[in-house]
């Protein structure tokens, strides 16, 4: 059974990175996935069993399997808090690979085009077989050491995050953002649109107390 201290990433051998060592082995569900994805489909179905137990008027087995189920997702939700503060925020490096299921984003660098434009560049690729995918409403932005926020200017969004990637396929795309001319160091943000529901898997990068995946970059 994993314990906390898997949580905190290892050194990997020269030259391979964690999410580089992943994607040669493909998207794998983990362990708190797994249980994660178990959990959700008792508690839907134990909703429904109740539902049909209070219409049937057997209101006391309704009420007696609802409890049963809250006390579940209590522990459940407490045990991932605890993790979350237990945690470590993931930091990632300039051309390490970060994957969500099969889409995937590799920062590659970042370099000063103007005293106060700043230029990312970003590799989008895809290591889905069968289907073309893309991802919906996320957004991408710059923190400096100080926990300033830079977003995006949006005119340069050139090629959206939600473009329709080919299985296989890679793009390149170039976000530029304005922060002052002094900064010489930054972490880049990406973050999932919609539903957070990487909040409710434990040890999930993107924690209630840590937020989303950094990646450090030098300003050049």
């Amino acid at each position: 059974m994993p314990t906390l201290t898997h949580l905190v990433r290892k050194p990997l051998p020269m030259g391979l990175t964690s999410q580089q060592s992943k994607s040669k082995r493909g998207p794998t569900l983990t362990i708190f996935e797994a249980l994660f994805l178990v959990l959700l489909a008792a508690l839907l179905a134990g909703l429904v069993i109740a539902a049909s137990r209070w219409a049937r008027g057997q209101r006391s087995q309704a009420l007696r399997l609802l409890r049963l189920l809250s006390a579940w997702t209590t522990v459940y939700l407490l045990i991932d808090i605890a993790v979350a503060i237990s945690a470590v925020r993931e930091f990632h490096q300039a051309g390490e690979m970060q994957c969500f299921d099969d889409w995937c984003m590799r920062t590659l660098q970042a370099h000063r085009t103007h005293d106060d434009l700043v230029e990312v560049t970003l590799q989008l690729s895809s290591r889905a077989k069968r289907i073309s995918q893309g991802e919906r409403g996320t957004v991408a932005y710059l923190l400096d050491l100080q926990g300033q926020r830079y977003d995006a200017i949006p005119e340069t969004m050139v090629v959206p995050f939600d473009t329709l990637l080919s299985p296989g396929q890679t793009l390149m795309a170039v976000r530029q953002f304005r922060v002052p001319s002094q900064l010489r160091q930054v972490n880049l943000v990406y973050e999932h649109g919609g539903f957070p529901v990487q909040l409710f898997i434990i040890g999930q990068a993107g924690s209630w107390v840590h937020g989303p995946a950094m990646t450090s970059l030098d300003i050049r």
